[in-house]
């Protein structure tokens, strides 16, 4: 929603679609640049831990952005900003999530979890833009950060009484003492992927 929200602001503030790119732009390459990192990362420590400090990490942004909208303060460097960090934390949060679903879920029952987790990522990629224009159109950007930031509260609240069993840690097959380093991690990851 925020991230909808934020584009129509940006596009209110200066009649230009170079600065809405530069966001879409600020969104995706942190992502594509931890991935590799965010996934050892995952793999190696407690993933509900992850998802936590994650939702936090992108709550306190938005909160940024809630305290410079208020004040008058607001600019698109700002929105830049809240976006590099959110879709950082993200980043971290995405591999996670889709580590921690293989744990949770019954080996008969991953099919039929994943194509759920794909379902809802369509269903949120037409019905967000629509519920965050409406919202934008009613009432204004800060209820779209309000819900949104709700949003933080109650997913952090649902991890918080969730157990997510963690993995025994392994690398190609091997024990992983942990004497490996995180850049070991993703080099082996690119590595595989670059094989097959």
């Amino acid at each position: 929603l925020t991230g909808f929200g934020l584009s129509v602001w940006i596009y209110e503030q200066t009649g230009q679609a170079l600065p809405i790119a530069l966001n879409a732009l600020f969104f995706n390459l942190p992502r594509v640049l931890l991935a590799p990192f965010a996934g050892a990362i995952a793999d190696r420590y407690d993933r509900r831990s992850i998802m936590i400090l994650a939702d936090i990490g992108a709550a306190v942004a938005t909160l940024g952005v809630v305290v410079m909208l208020l004040t008058g303060r607001l600019e698109v460097w700002h929105i830049y900003l809240s976006t590099i960090l959110s879709s950082s934390f993200s980043a971290f949060q995405d591999p996670a999530y889709r580590a921690s679903i293989t744990m949770l879920v019954p080996k008969e029952d991953l099919a039929r979890a994943g194509g759920m987790d794909q379902m809802s990522f369509a269903v949120q990629s037409i019905i967000t833009p629509l519920l965050a224009g409406v919202l934008y159109a009613g009432f204004g950007l800060q209820a779209i950060i309000v819900i949104d930031f709700a949003t933080f509260l109650f997913a952090v609240g649902a991890l918080a009484l969730v157990h997510i069993p963690q993995p025994q840690s392994t690398i190609g097959g091997l024990e992983d003492s942990g004497r490996d380093s995180m850049w070991r991690n993703a080099t082996f990851g690119w590595k595989y992927l670059l094989k097959r």
